[in-house]
């Protein structure tokens, strides 16, 4: 009940709990979600505790994955958020970035790279600076890339798919006169 409780809050609905094969670990009260690598082989567990007094460190760094890169079809725009939370919120061909980092030595961003697709970058309000410095990277190897500016006090699992498909529209491209823009409203 309590994982349940938990998910249904983070408004996930038991079609996303079957589809993305989220367990629970009662020994733990954790939340488990597990990532595929592009063959099907779990590469990764995404642990949320739903008791604080247990967290276990993933003994695979971040860098190296692509959480759930089973289901990205590098063809379709990708949506770079947080967590695997937003990403579910955010919908197909969402990739969490398992933080609010992305930097050339990681997987994904030489699976990017080689791909080339159109990127929609989507991270929480106070992590703005990094958005921007992870669109620039993606910008200055010639990929297109689009930032979508999130309300203060909301994510994207908080917003649910539909309020953040509407921020979505209202993305705007990156070029090199954002990072003028992004500049000068910092003075």
């Amino acid at each position: 009940k309590q994982a349940y409780s938990y998910l249904f809050k983070r408004k996930l609905k038991l079609y996303d709990m079957i589809k993305y094969n989220i367990h629970y670990d009662t020994e733990h009260y954790n939340i488990l979600i597990p990532s595929y690598d592009s063959k099907g082989k779990v590469n990764y567990t995404f642990e949320r505790s739903t008791n604080t007094s247990f967290k276990k460190n993933p003994s695979v760094s971040k860098k190296d994955i692509v959480f759930n890169e089973l289901f990205i079809d590098w063809k379709e725009a990708i949506t770079l958020v947080e967590g695997p939370f937003d990403a579910i919120s955010a919908g197909n061909n969402s990739v969490p970035l398992l933080g609010s980092t992305l930097d050339d030595d990681y997987y994904l961003f030489k699976q990017l790279i080689k791909h080339k697709p159109c990127i929609y970058i989507a991270l929480d309000y106070d992590a703005r600076k990094k958005q921007e410095k992870i669109a620039n990277l993606l910008y200055s190897y010639g990929l297109q890339v689009y930032t979508i500016d999130l309300p203060k006090d909301l994510d994207i699992n908080e917003l649910g798919m539909f309020k953040f498909n509407k921020y979505k529209q209202n993305a705007k491209l990156y070029t090199e006169m954002t990072t003028l823009l992004t500049a000068l409203e910092t003075l």
